[in-house]
C-alpha cells in the first residue's frame, strides 16, 4: 500500500538508485540459468542461504491434503481437480519423484488448496499452492527463497501508455510459469501430496508424491523467474519487437499500444513468432479495432470484450476502462476494516485520488487513538465514517481509454498542478493538445494526494505547499521519462506565494526549506538536460484543480466538476492569457507577493517617520508581554530567544529602509538603539548584554500588568536610564572594588526571580540554598530569596535524582483476612522456591535440585516438596502432590522478586511467570478453583510470612550439613525432617506451670498430639548379636539422627532467640503521596543511583484497606509494578511544595 502511494513520485535518484540494484542482481541470476541443447531456458530458486534449515513441511502438507478432499465433497469438483493434476503430468509440468533424486537438494511438500473464479475465462477452478507454510518453529519455502529484484516495466508507466495511442492490443501467456523450466537439483523444493485413486480414501498406501517440473505459482521468486527467463529468450533471438515486449510486459501479460491498424497486426505476427522461439504460447488477443481482430485466428483471439487489464475493467468495444470503488464495510468497523477500505480502491494513476483523502484522514485519527488493530474505531470517530461511508455508493466508475485526441495534435504541452491543505498536499497532471483545427483539449492524466508527515509537528501551509511542489516535480520526471510525447513544454503551478518565492529566489535561510527546494531545482535541470522547458507559475486557488485533490471530494462532485477532469478553464485559452511567469519577479518577499497578486504597493509619505521597535513599549496594559518568560527554563535561553527577536526586527527595518532610502524609520528606543550600534561593530557579547537589559526592564511592566506590583518608594531604590531598578544600602561597602556598588532590584513575583535562581543553582553544579542566595545577592535583590532557593532545589529534577526520598509506603498495621479467619489448615497458602542444593547422583555426579516451600498463613504450618528442576511440570507435579497430601488451597500468595542471586533467583522470581505464561498451569489452577495472588515485584516483604519460614528452612539445613553433599534420598528425607521440626514448633506460650496449657504446634491442627521422630538409636537394641547389614543400616541411621539433632538445636536458635518486632524508618520517605502522571526514579537493586531508570505512573493499586502501596509504570516501553517506597519522585506540582511567602517589607 505505501509503495502504491509512491507510485509515480519517488525522486529520480532514488529510482536511478533502484534500477542501478536490479541490474545487478540480473546479471548475478542470469549466470546461474542453463540452456539444453534445445535452446530451452532451466533455472535454479535463488535461494538466500536458509535453504540448509528448512525442514520438509510434509506433516503440514498431509494435513492439508486432508482438509482439501473435505472441501472437495463433491465429486464433480473432485474429478475436475484431479484431472488437473493429471493433465500437468501429461504435460511434463509435474513429475514423480525418481528414486535416484530422493535426496537431492532442499526437500520441501508444498500444501495446496482449491479456488473457484467463476467470472474467469480459462480456468474456473484453480490450484493454489502455499509455499508460506511451514510447522511451527520451522521456516518455509518462501523464507529460503531471495524474491528478487522487480524488473518489470512499472505498472503506472503501462497504463499511462495505454492511454495515449489510437489503438491498445493486449494479450496472455499461457500457463506463463508452468513454461519456465526449473533445474533437477532443486525440483524437490516443489514437492506435493496427491491420491494416486481420488475415489479411495487417502491411506498411506493412497498417496503419492510429485514434484514439479516447471516454476510453480505461489513461489515468491517466480515473477522475477519468468522475468528472467523472457529476458534471456530475447538475448537468445534478437528482434525489434523484443524492446515493445519490456517496455510493455507485466508478469504474464503483454500491451501494445500502436499507432496503426497496420502497427497492431505486426505487433501481433512478431509477438507471436518471439514466444514461439522462448516455448511459450501467446494466446487471448483483445484489440479496439474490429478489422484487426477478424485478421487474428480464432485460435489467439480473446472469447470476451470485456478482460482485466493491470487491475481495471477494459471493454475494447466502447474503449474504456473501469475503475472498481471500495465498498464501506458494514456496521462498526474495526482499524482493520478501515485500512482494507482505504487500499481496496485500485486507482494507480489517480483518476480518483480526491475520494480516498476523507478516508485517509480518518485512519490518520484512528492512529492517533493508538486504537489496536482489530478494536472497533472509538465512538467519537463513527459520524465522521458515516459520511464517508454515505458517499460510496457506486461500485465502479468509467473512463475513456483513449485522452488524445481523435483527430490528432499537432503540440502537446505537460500542464501539472500542485497545492496543500492542513492535513493533505496533492498535485495532479495534464496533457494539453493543440489541434490542427486551432482547438485546444487537455485531460487529467495522473494525479496524487499524501497526508501530512506524521513525524513533522511544525508543517505550515507554506511547507505543505512547498511538499506539493517537490511530488509535482517529482512527477513531471516520471511523465516524462514514462510517455512516448514530446512535449513542448512543461508548466508546474502552485497558489501559495511564499512556495514559489522560496523556488524562485532560493533566499530561505531554513535548512529544511533549502533541502526542498534544492530537489525540486534538480528535477527542472534534469528536465532541461533532456530537452525540456520547465517553469514555475502562480494560480489562484479558485482555479487550481489540486485543491480538489488536497481537500478531497465525493464520486458525485467528482463528475459535476468538469475542473478535475479537464483542468483549469484557461488551458483552453492561448498561453498568453495564462497567469504570467516569474522569470523577472521582483525578490523582496513582500513585493513578490503583491506581484502575483496584482496588488498596488501603497506609496509611504516622504518626510522622516521615527518609530519606537515593537518590543520596548506595549500598546496597551492588556497587552500580554513579548518577552517569553513562561516558554523556557533557563534565563540563558530567554536571554538567546531576544537576541534573535531584536535581530529579527533589526533586519526587517533594515531591509525596509533600503527600498525606501528617502523614508528611513529610525529608533526611538535606547535598547534597539545600542543593539544595532552593536551590530555595527559585530560585538555578540554587547548584543547579549542589551537583550539581557531588555529583559530586566520588561518585567517591571510585565509585573504591574500581572500582578499590579509596582518597585517599592524607597530611598534606597533608585531607577537608571535603562529602566532598571537598583538597591542600595549602608552595609554596601561601595569603596571596596571587590564589593558590589549597588544590586538590581528584582520583583519576587515574577518568573524572572525564579528564571534566576535557577540558572544560579545550575551554574553552581546545583549546590545548596545558602551557597546559591550568596551567589544570588552579588549581582540581584530579590525578596524572600531563601525560600525562593529552597524551592528551586525543592523542584530540581537533577538535585531530587541525587538526594530525593521515595513515596511513604503505609505498613500493614493489621494482619490481612486470610491470615485471620478460621478455615482448614492450608486452604490460605504462600509458596515460594529456594535453591539450588547440590546432591549427588547415582553416577556420583553433582547435580541440583530445588525446593518447593508452601506455609499454611493461618495456622503456619509447613510443607516442603523437592523437585529436580524449574520447569513448570516439575511445579505442577509437586503442586498435585501436596494438594493430594494437604488439600486444595484457596488461595495462593506467590513470589515475585526477580532481582536475587543467581541461584536463589531462578526459582524464587519464575512462580509468577510460570503462572503467567503456562497454558497447562493455568487451566489446572482453573480447575481447583485456586486464587493466585502476587506480591509486587522487588517487594519481598509483602511475602513475609513464607520469606521467613524460607530463611528458617535454609539455615536449618545449611547449618546442618555444611559441605556435605547428600544423596537425592537423603536430601529429601531432611527435608522432611525439617518440616516435622517446623511443624513442631510451639506457636503459643510454653507452659510454666502444671496448670498452664500446653503450647500449640502447627502440627496440631492436622494431627494432634503427634510425635515426628522415630527411635532410631543403636544402644537401645534388645539383641546383642546384629549382622553386618544392621550395624552400618544403623550407622547410617545414627548419623542422620545426629544431624536431625543439629536441625533442632538450630531451629530454637533461630526461632526464639534475640527476636524482636519490626520498626520502620519513616524519615527516610517524602511527604509526597503517588499520583497519576507523576515522573520517578526506578530503584533498581545492583545499580548506581545515577543509572536508575525513569518511569511515569499510570495507574494506581490501592490495597483492600484502601492504602497505595503499589503502582503501575511505564519505563523503557514496558509496564511494570514497584512497591511505592522504591520510587522517588522527580516532579512536584504546586500542591506539593512549600511556596514561599510574600509579605510588603522590602
Amino acid at each position: 500500500m505505501s509503495s502504491l502511494e509512491l507510485l509515480g513520485i519517488e525522486p529520480p535518484p532514488a529510482i536511478k538508485g533502484k534500477a542501478i540494484l536490479n541490474q545487478e542482481l540480473i546479471t548475478k541470476f542470469k549466470a546461474t540459468a542453463i540452456q539444453d541443447a534445445d535452446n530451452k531456458v532451466y533455472v535454479q530458486f535463488p535461494f538466500n542461504g536458509k535453504e540448509l534449515n528448512l525442514n520438509d513441511n510434509y506433516p503440514v502438507a498431509l494435513q492439508r491434503l486432508f482438509s482439501l478432499l473435505k472441501q472437495l465433497k463433491n465429486e464433480k469438483d473432485l474429478n475436475a481437480y484431479n484431472e488437473i493434476i493429471q493433465l500437468q503430468l501429461k504435460t511434463g509440468i509435474i513429475e514423480t519423484v525418481p528414486e535416484t533424486e530422493i535426496d537431492q537438494g532442499p526437500q520441501y511438500y508444498i500444501p495446496h488448496r482449491v479456488i473457484v473464479k467463476m467470472e474467469s475465462l480459462t480456468t474456473k477452478l484453480r490450484i493454489v499452492l502455499d509455499a508460506s507454510s511451514h510447522m511451527k518453529n520451522e521456516i518455509s519455502l518462501n523464507d529460503c527463497v531471495h524474491p528478487g529484484p522487480s524488473i518489470l516495466k512499472s505498472i503506472l508507466g503501462i497504463l499511462l501508455r495505454s492511454r495515449i495511442t489510437r489503438y491498445l492490443v493486449i494479450a496472455d501467456i499461457e500457463k506463463a510459469f508452468h513454461q519456465v523450466r526449473v533445474q533437477r537439483g532443486h525440483r524437490n523444493a516443489t514437492m506435493f501430496l496427491w491420491l494416486k485413486d481420488p475415489t479411495k480414501p487417502p491411506t498411506p498406501d493412497n498417496i503419492i508424491t510429485y514434484r514439479f517440473t516447471r516454476l510453480p505459482f505461489g513461489i515468491t521468486a517466480s515473477p522475477f523467474l519468468l522475468a528472467i527467463t523472457i529476458l534471456l529468450y530475447m538475448e537468445l533471438n534478437p528482434h525489434p519487437i523484443n524492446e515493445k515486449i519490456k517496455e510493455n510486459l507485466y508478469v504474464d501479460n503483454v500491451l501494445f499500444t500502436p499507432m496503426s491498424q497496420e502497427e497492431a497486426l505486426k505487433n501481433y505476427a512478431h509477438s507471436k513468432e518471439a514466444f514461439q522461439k522462448m516455448h511459450m504460447n501467446l494466446r487471448e488477443f483483445l484489440c479496439n479495432s474490429e478489422q484487426v481482430m477478424d485478421q487474428i485466428p480464432v485460435d489467439d483471439k480473446s472469447k470476451s470484450t470485456k478482460v482485466k487489464v493491470l487491475g481495471h475493467s477494459w471493454d475494447s468495444i466502447a474503449d474504456t476502462y473501469t475503475i472498481k470503488i471500495a465498498k464501506p464495510p458494514e456496521g462498526r468497523p474495526t482499524k482493520r476494516n478501515i485500512a482494507s477500505f482505504q487500499a481496496s480502491t485500485y486507482d494507480p494513476t489517480g483518476v480518483l485520488s480526491p475520494i480516498v483523502v476523507p478516508i485517509k484522514s480518518l485512519m490518520a485519527k484512528i492512529n492517533d487513538t493508538k486504537t489496536k488493530w482489530k478494536d472497533p474505531i472509538p465512538d467519537h470517530l463513527m459520524p465522521e465514517f458515516e459520511q464517508i461511508r454515505a458517499t460510496f455508493t457506486e461500485p465502479t466508475y468509467t473512463v475513456p481509454r483513449q485522452i488524445t485526441p481523435l483527430q490528432g495534435y499537432t503540440k502537446a504541452s505537460l500542464i501539472i498542478f500542485s497545492d496543500a491543505s492542513l492535513e493533505h498536499y496533492a498535485m495532479c497532471a495534464y496533457i494539453r493538445f493543440e489541434c490542427s483545427d486551432n482547438t485546444v483539449e487537455s485531460k487529467l492524466i495522473f494525479s496524487k494526494s499524501r497526508i501530512r508527515p506524521k513525524n513533522l509537528k511544525n508543517l505550515t501551509i507554506p511547507r505543505m505547499e512547498l511538499l506539493g511542489a517537490v511530488i509535482a516535480a517529482n512527477a513531471a520526471s516520471t511523465l516524462t521519462s514514462e510517455l512516448q510525447i514530446p512535449f513542448s513544454s512543461i508548466t508546474l503551478f502552485c497558489d501559495n506565494t511564499a512556495a514559489l518565492h522560496w523556488i524562485i529566489h532560493k533566499k530561505s535561510e531554513d535548512k529544511w526549506v533549502q533541502a526542498r527546494v534544492k530537489s525540486i531545482t534538480e528535477n527542472l535541470d534534469s528536465l532541461s538536460q533532456k530537452g525540456y522547458k520547465a517553469s514555475f507559475r502562480y494560480v489562484p486557488t479558485a482555479q487550481n484543480p489540486a485543491d480538489i485533490a488536497s481537500r478531497g471530494a465525493t464520486l458525485a462532485q467528482l463528475k459535476t466538476d468538469p475542473m478535475w477532469f479537464n483542468g483549469a478553464a484557461f488551458l483552453q485559452e492561448t498561453e498568453e492569457s495564462w497567469p504570467p511567469t516569474l522569470e523577472n519577479s521582483p525578490e523582496d518577499p513582500k513585493e513578490f507577493h503583491c506581484f502575483l497578486l496584482g496588488l498596488q504597493i501603497q506609496d509611504l509619505p516622504g518626510q522622516d517617520i521615527i518609530v519606537q521597535h515593537t518590543v520596548t513599549d506595549a500598546a496597551t496594559p492588556t497587552e500580554q508581554s513579548v518577552v517569553p518568560y513562561e516558554r523556557t527554563n533557563s534565563l540563558r535561553k530567554l536571554v538567546t530567544i531576544m537576541q534573535k527577536v531584536m535581530r529579527w526586527v533589526h533586519r526587517i527595518v533594515k531591509k525596509r529602509n533600503e527600498r525606501h532610502p528617502n523614508r528611513q524609520y529610525f529608533w526611538r528606543g535606547i535598547h534597539m538603539k545600542e543593539y544595532a550600534m552593536a551590530t555595527i561593530m559585530n560585538n555578540e557579547v554587547t548584543k547579549r548584554v542589551v537583550a539581557h537589559q531588555y529583559i530586566l526592564q520588561d518585567h517591571y511592566k510585565d509585573a504591574e500588568k500581572q500582578w499590579e506590583i509596582q518597585p517599592p518608594s524607597s530611598p534606597d531604590i533608585t531607577k537608571d536610564t535603562k529602566g532598571i531598578y537598583h538597591y542600595s544600602n549602608s552595609y554596601v561597602n561601595k569603596k571596596h572594588k571587590n564589593m558590589p556598588k549597588s544590586l538590581i532590584y528584582i520583583v519576587h513575583k515574577h518568573p524572572l526571580a525564579q528564571l534566576i535562581a535557577l540558572d544560579y543553582h545550575i551554574s553552581g553544579l546545583h549546590q545548596g540554598p545558602k551557597d546559591t542566595v550568596r551567589d544570588i545577592t552579588n549581582k540581584y535583590w530579590i525578596k524572600h530569596i531563601v525560600a525562593l532557593s529552597k524551592t528551586i532545589r525543592a523542584t530540581c529534577v537533577t538535585c531530587r535524582r541525587r538526594h530525593g526520598n521515595p513515596y511513604h509506603y503505609p505498613f500493614a498495621t493489621q494482619l490481612p483476612s486470610i491470615r485471620t479467619q478460621i478455615c482448614r489448615p492450608f486452604q490460605n497458602v504462600g509458596i515460594d522456591y529456594f535453591g539450588p542444593i547440590s546432591y549427588k547422583n547415582a553416577l556420583g555426579e553433582t547435580s541440583k535440585l530445588w525446593v518447593m516451600l508452601a506455609t499454611c498463613l493461618l495456622t503456619r504450618a509447613v510443607h516442603l516438596e523437592v523437585v529436580p528442576d524449574n520447569t513448570t511440570s516439575s511445579f505442577l507435579l509437586a503442586m498435585r502432590r501436596f494438594i493430594g497430601r494437604r488439600g486444595t488451597p484457596r488461595t495462593i500468595v506467590s513470589d515475585n522478586a526477580p532481582a536475587f542471586s543467581l541461584g536463589y533467583a531462578m526459582m524464587n522470581a519464575d512462580i509468577i511467570s510460570m503462572i503467567s505464561s503456562s497454558l497447562s498451569l493455568t487451566s489446572y489452577l482453573a480447575s481447583k478453583e485456586i486464587e493466585v495472588k502476587q506480591i509486587t515485584p522487588f517487594a519481598p516483604w509483602q511475602g513475609g510470612a513464607y520469606e521467613r519460614i524460607v530463611g528458617i528452612v535454609k539455615n536449618l539445613f545449611y547449618k546442618s550439613i555444611g559441605r556435605l553433599q547428600l544423596s537425592y534420598v537423603e536430601v529429601e528425607t531432611l527435608m522432611i525432617e525439617c518440616e516435622g521440626i517446623i511443624n513442631s514448633r510451639p506457636i503459643t506460650a510454653n507452659s510454666i506451670s502444671i496448670s498452664d496449657t500446653a503450647a500449640i504446634r502447627p502440627i496440631d491442627f492436622m494431627l494432634p498430639q503427634a510425635e515426628l521422630s522415630i527411635p532410631n538409636n543403636l544402644e537401645n537394641r534388645t539383641s546383642t548379636k546384629i549382622g553386618v547389614t544392621e550395624k552400618q543400616t544403623r550407622e547410617y541411621l545414627k548419623h542422620l539422627d545426629n544431624l536431625r539433632v543439629q536441625l533442632w538445636d538450630e531451629f530454637y536458635k533461630e526461632m526464639y532467640t534475640g527476636k524482636q518486632a519490626p520498626t520502620y524508618n519513616d524519615k527516610a520517605h517524602c511527604s509526597v503521596k503517588p499520583q497519576l502522571n507523576h515522573v520517578v526514579l526506578v530503584k533498581t537493586p545492583n545499580v548506581p543511583r545515577y543509572r536508575w531508570p525513569l518511569g511515569r505512573i499510570i495507574k494506581l493499586l490501592p490495597s483492600t484497606d484502601g492504602h497505595i502501596r503499589s503502582v503501575r509504570l511505564k519505563c523503557k516501553n514496558a509496564e511494570i509494578e514497584r512497591a511505592v517506597n522504591q520510587l522517588i519522585p522527580l516532579e512536584l506540582s504546586t500542591q506539593d511544595i512549600d511556596l514561599y511567602t510574600d509579605t510588603t517589607a522590602v
